[in-house]
C-alpha cells in the first residue's frame, strides 16, 4: 500500500474507533428540543443534570421498561406531579393536546435507549 494512502485509512480507523468507544450524549432531535423549550420544560429540567425538577435522563431510566410507561409520563405533564421527585411540585400543562403529550413522553423515554 503507498505511502499516502495510509494517513486517509488510519484517519478513518481512528473516526470509527471513537464512535465505539466514546458514545454520545442523549440528546432530543431538533423538533423535540423546540417542542421542549416552547413549553417551558427547560426552565425544570435538563437532559442529563437534575435542576429544579429531575434530569429528563433520570425519568427515562425510572420509567423506561414499564408497560405504561407513555400513559403515567403524559398524565404527569397534563396534571402535574407532586412528591415522585422529592418535595417540588410540576405545574400541570392542562391545555397540551393528546398527541403533544405523546410526543414528550416518546421524546423522554427514547433518551434510554440513545
Amino acid at each position: 500500500m503507498k505511502k499516502h494512502m495510509l494517513l486517509p485509512l488510519f484517519v478513518i480507523i481512528l473516526i470509527g474507533l471513537q464512535s465505539f468507544f466514546w458514545q454520545s450524549e442523549p440528546t432530543f432531535n431538533e423538533a423535540e428540543e423546540k417542542l421542549f423549550k416552547e413549553n417551558k420544560c427547560r426552565l425544570c429540567h435538563r437532559i442529563d443534570k437534575d435542576k429544579i425538577g429531575p434530569s429528563y435522563l433520570s425519568v427515562a431510566e425510572k420509567y423506561s421498561g414499564k408497560k405504561e410507561a407513555i400513559q403515567i409520563l403524559e398524565a404527569s405533564i397534563k396534571a402535574g406531579s407532586k412528591g415522585k421527585w422529592g418535595k417540588k411540585q410540576m405545574p400541570a400543562y392542562s391545555d397540551l393536546d393528546k398527541e403533544t403529550l405523546t410526543r414528550m413522553a416518546k421524546a423522554i423515554l427514547h433518551l434510554k435507549h440513545n
